[in-house]
């Protein structure tokens, strides 16, 4: 970005607040960018474990003929691990 130099009052040059704003703009739309991005990371924190837990769960109940055994004891150790992320992710 360019340096803009303003004339002020006593015929002095001096480097416009505009530049100072926008570099200030600029960072503060970066850090809203990665909270955007952040947002969008819990959802997936929140989600994968739950999946992952259904179909590890699924998938050892069909190969020890255990019908919900597996799938109910997995699909609660990822909504555990997904509460553990959500704490993990707001501590930070």
């Amino acid at each position: 970005m360019k340096n803009y130099l303003k004339v002020d009052n006593k015929f002095e040059l001096k480097e416009h607040l505009q530049y100072q704003n926008d570099a200030k703009r600029q960072e503060k739309e970066k850090k809203l960018n990665f909270l955007s991005l952040a947002s969008l990371n819990i959802g997936v924190y929140l989600i994968i474990p739950i999946l992952l837990g259904v179909f590890i769960g699924y998938n050892l109940d069909i190969y020890f003929k255990s019908k919900p055994l597996f799938t109910i004891f997995f699909v609660l150790l990822g909504a555990i691990s997904s509460i553990y992320n959500l704490f993990r992710l707001t501590k930070e």
